[in-house]
């Protein structure tokens, strides 16, 4: 079973995960924990403390993973310092506006912080087990936490990308097109469900199917064909807003020619939308490969050995440091917050 620890005890005695590198002359014992991820025997280190049926260690307290406890401290402190700044940065709009008796309502900048800390606040209260080798809560709680930090992601995409098309195509009145309307709210409810609610269902569901075995369900294992299906559905939602930011970023210069933004605000804003559709395009090549497990249980594989690399957390503690720095308030930006009009039509900021 994939999720089963595997040991082997060599010809000198000491025991050993079987990994695919065991040397092929070495003689060996197998033999199966029936522990659970991420349980393993108290004989993990020391094979004389050896039990048969016991499962009292977890990874992060073996040899090999001394250094667990390490690297998510790390990866949470690092994490976790945009929502602070995310934070102060909503204070001193609602702060600015209130002194200029402005409209103290979210406009985009203020929705893009809230997106920012909830990415932030997400990957570090994931990052507290980033691995899951110590069992501090369980995978679907783990798996909400990352379906909140990717969700929040999303969300600002197509709230930046949407901002950006009204500025080409709504004329004089900043009004976002229906179609555009339409297009936004839906895949803001559909990255919400798919990221953050089937996180949590496609646990449950593979708990009642595909991850039963006839002794109870399996733990950190999940439904692939409740996976598969959400993420198809999202990647493709992903894939059009890639699309309109590739292409509205790349025609952006032209289009704004005429309504006499400068060339340099105008590439501005074109190698931003440019780069989010290039990051989303990647985002939604990885969700059409995860299409395959489809049909298939997902199980959570135990390591060979401890790596200080975690994709998921850096990738997303990477996004909100970049995202954070981007859209840092200036002294121009603070003054445009102060100048901004009491009322906002919501078609530039739904």
């Amino acid at each position: 079973r994939p999720n089963t620890m595997a040991y082997e005890v060599g010809t000198n005695g000491t025991w050993a995960f079987v990994c695919d590198l065991a040397p092929e002359d070495a003689e060996y014992d197998s033999r199966h924990t029936g522990c659970q991820f991420p349980y393993v025997n108290k004989g993990w280190d020391d094979p004389t403390l050896w039990e048969d049926g016991d499962c009292s260690l977890v990874y992060s307290q073996t040899e090999g993973f001394k250094s667990y406890d390490l690297k998510c401290a790390i990866f949470v402190i690092v994490g976790i310092i945009p929502f602070f700044f995310c934070l102060s940065f909503l204070k001193n709009s609602y702060d600015t506006k209130k002194k200029n008796n402005k409209n103290t309502k979210l406009n985009m900048m203020d929705r893009c912080y809230c997106c920012i800390s909830m990415l932030s606040l997400g990957n570090s209260l994931a990052s507290i087990d980033c691995d899951q080798y110590a069992g501090r809560f369980p995978s679907e709680v783990h798996s909400l936490f990352v379906g909140i930090g990717v969700s929040s992601t999303l969300i600002m995409m197509v709230w930046l990308t949407k901002n950006w098309i009204v500025m080409i195509v709504g004329g004089k009145s900043k009004k976002a097109p229906e179609w555009l309307q339409h297009s936004s709210r839906f895949s803001v409810g559909l990255f919400i469900f798919g990221e953050v609610i089937c996180a949590v269902l496609e646990y449950a569901i593979g708990s009642l199917t595909s991850c039963d075995e006839g002794n109870g369900a399996v733990t950190g294992c999940y439904s692939g064909t409740v996976n598969g299906a959400k993420n198809g559905i999202v990647g493709i939602a992903i894939g059009f807003w890639s699309s309109l930011a590739i292409y509205y970023g790349t025609h952006i210069k032209t289009m704004l020619k005429s309504g006499g933004t400068s060339d340099t605000e105008a590439k501005k804003i074109g190698n931003f939308c440019k780069a989010i559709g290039v990051c989303a395009f990647l985002g939604f090549a990885y969700k059409c490969m995860t299409i395959t497990r489809i049909g298939s249980a997902q199980f959570e594989v135990p390591p060979c050995t401890f790596s200080w690399v975690s994709i998921v957390p850096i990738m997303l503690t990477f996004i909100s440091w970049y995202a954070t720095i981007s859209m840092r308030p200036t002294p121009k930006s603070r003054a445009k917050i102060a100048n901004t009009p009491t009322t906002t039509t919501s078609s530039t900021v739904d």
